[in-house]
C-alpha cells in the first residue's frame, strides 16, 4: 500500500512537471510583455531600467497593434526621438519569447543595421532576464550568430541595410520591421524600391506582419507618406 501511495505521488509530480513544460504561454499583448519583461539598457536610454509604457502612452496602441494577429501592417509616421525604435526592439523580444519566427529589421544602411545590433539589440538580450538563454552571443566564425544574423529556437533575426539589395533578399521572413524608411535610398542598388523588396520577403506567410516607421522626409517622395495614405490614418 505504501509503495502504491509513493508511486501515485511520483506519477502526480511527473504530470505536474509535464503540464508546466507543455502548457501554452500566457496571452500577453506587446505592451503587457514590455511592462513585464523589458529592461532598458544604459547604452541606448537616458533612463535605464524597467520599461514603463505609461511614460509614453502613445506607444501602447502601436505596440498592441503589432501583437494583434488581425493587423497585418502597421505604419507609424512620427517625430524624431519619440521611442518607436524601442517599440520595434520590444516587438523583436516579444516574438523571440512568445511567438518565435523568422524576422527582418531594415535600417537605412548596412552600417546602421550593424550598429542597431551591437548598440541596441545585443544590450537588450543581455539586460532582459526573460531572454537569457534564448539567443546566443555572436561569434565571428559562427554563421548562425553574427551582428547581422542571429538564430534562436523557432526562427532567426536578420538585419539588413536598405542600400544593399543582397541584405534584403534571401530567405522568407514572417515579420519585417522597416525603421526610418524615409532615410532609405530610392533604390537598393539596381534592384528597385527597398521598401517593396523587404515587404516581398513576407509574402510566403499567411500570418505575415510588416511594421514601417519613420519621421517624414520630402513631401511627394516620402515612403512613409505614401504608406500612410493607405492606412487608417489614426492619430494620438
Amino acid at each position: 500500500m505504501e509503495s502504491d501511495v509513493a508511486q501515485l505521488k511520483t506519477t502526480s509530480a511527473i504530470a505536474d512537471e509535464a503540464w508546466l513544460l507543455w502548457r501554452p504561454p500566457p496571452k500577453l499583448t506587446l505592451s503587457e510583455w514590455a511592462d513585464r519583461y523589458r529592461i532598458l539598457s544604459s547604452e541606448s536610454s537616458a533612463e535605464p531600467g524597467q520599461w514603463i509604457t505609461a511614460k509614453a502612452a502613445y506607444e501602447k496602441e502601436i505596440m498592441d497593434a503589432i501583437s494583434d494577429p488581425d493587423v497585418p501592417r502597421i505604419v507609424v509616421q512620427k517625430a524624431s526621438q519619440v521611442g518607436v525604435t524601442d517599440c520595434i526592439l520590444n516587438a523583436v523580444g516579444f516574438f523571440i519569447d512568445m511567438d518565435p519566427c523568422p524576422m527582418l529589421v531594415v535600417e537605412p544602411t548596412v552600417e546602421l543595421a550593424e550598429a542597431f545590433s551591437s548598440d541596441r539589440f545585443r544590450p537588450m538580450i543581455r539586460d532582459c532576464p526573460r531572454l537569457h538563454g534564448l539567443v546566443a552571443e555572436p561569434r565571428s566564425r559562427d554563421s548562425q550568430n553574427t551582428l547581422r544574423r542571429t538564430s534562436f529556437k523557432g526562427g532567426f533575426l536578420a538585419l539588413g541595410g536598405a542600400n544593399s539589395a543582397a541584405s534584403l533578399s534571401g530567405r522568407s521572413v514572417r515579420v519585417a520591421f522597416l525603421d526610418e524608411a524615409d532615410r532609405y535610398p530610392l533604390s537598393a542598388g539596381t534592384e528597385g524600391n527597398p521598401v517593396a523588396l523587404a515587404i516581398a520577403r513576407t509574402t510566403a506567410f499567411w500570418n505575415r506582419k510588416v511594421v514601417i516607421a519613420s519621421s517624414p522626409g520630402i513631401k511627394g517622395a516620402s515612403h512613409i507618406e505614401r504608406e500612410m495614405e493607405h492606412s487608417t490614418k489614426e492619430h494620438w
